[in-house]
């Protein structure tokens, strides 16, 4: 999968872009008004290689056991960009 999305080059982007319209979103980025938003990028991109099988490894603070189907599930529906009662 990892080499199918385009590797850590593509990934990478995808993460720029979509922190972008994060930042832009008035609906929403109150929420990140105190995150380190190259921090952010970084980790997102490790977890994202890490999941789909690349090279990364994630570095940040450890996660939770109890999250992971969630998380899973969550990154599912974002590179299949299929909603949840599409599937």
């Amino acid at each position: 999968l990892y080499t199918r999305l385009g590797g850590n080059t593509a990934i990478t982007a995808v993460v720029g872009t979509f922190l972008q319209n994060v930042v832009a979103d008035q609906r929403i980025n109150r929420f990140f008004a105190k995150t380190d938003a190259n921090r952010l990028q970084v980790l997102l991109v490790e977890q994202i290689g890490e999941a789909t099988g690349g090279p990364e490894k994630y570095s940040g603070k450890a996660r939770s056991r109890a999250a992971e189907p969630k998380r899973r599930t969550l990154v599912g529906h974002s590179v299949s960009g299929a909603a949840p009662n599409q599937r």
